[in-house]
């Protein structure tokens, strides 16, 4: 199947679903609320209670990241109408869950302080790459973070190994 938005958009809310489930099993006080315009519009998907404290999460998932070893932060899509501010602009949770699909894995990131660097030119800029976004039908830029870079600079919380079934073909 070609990707496109609509596709992107039900493959990540497998991960949703499959995270949701995860965090339960793990006896983590989690709220659903990815359909709640209130934390839509700041692209966040769940809310966790954990030692009585509130900590939003946003999911992105990604079948590349096994082999470019690499979580991806959308800065902007430049479209035929302008261009649109990406997810790094609007995203703000407090963990950011990038799931590798292929080795099912679920990395919890410290979005608050990755943001942060991500957001300082002078630091991230060697990180930064444009690129034909073909499910899009536009360039789009982003940062491209090294999960090494993430890891040796604390901003990886847990890793989470998901139990989910394997799609066909």
């Amino acid at each position: 199947m070609s990707r496109s938005f609509k596709y992107d958009l039900k493959y990540g809310k497998k991960f949703e679903i499959i995270l949701y489930d995860k965090l339960k099993s793990l006896g983590v006080d989690v709220v659903d609320v990815s359909k709640n315009p209130k934390y839509q519009k700041y692209d966040i998907d769940m809310v966790l209670n954990i030692n009585n404290k509130k900590l939003t999460m946003e999911i992105k998932a990604d079948k590349r990241i096994s082999k470019t070893r690499n979580i991806f932060v959308e800065d902007v899509m430049e479209r035929k109408n302008g261009d649109k501010d990406g997810w790094l602009h609007y995203c703000r949770c407090d963990i950011l869950c990038y799931v590798d699909d292929y080795n099912d894995i679920a990395y919890l990131v410290n979005w608050v302080k990755l943001r942060k660097f991500v957001l300082n030119e002078d630091e991230s800029k060697k990180y930064y790459r444009r690129f034909y976004n073909k499910a899009d039908n536009c360039y789009a830029g982003g940062y491209l973070i090294p999960l090494k870079f993430l890891r040796e600079n604390d901003y990886i919380f847990r890793c989470i190994i998901l139990e989910k079934e394997k799609e066909n073909g």
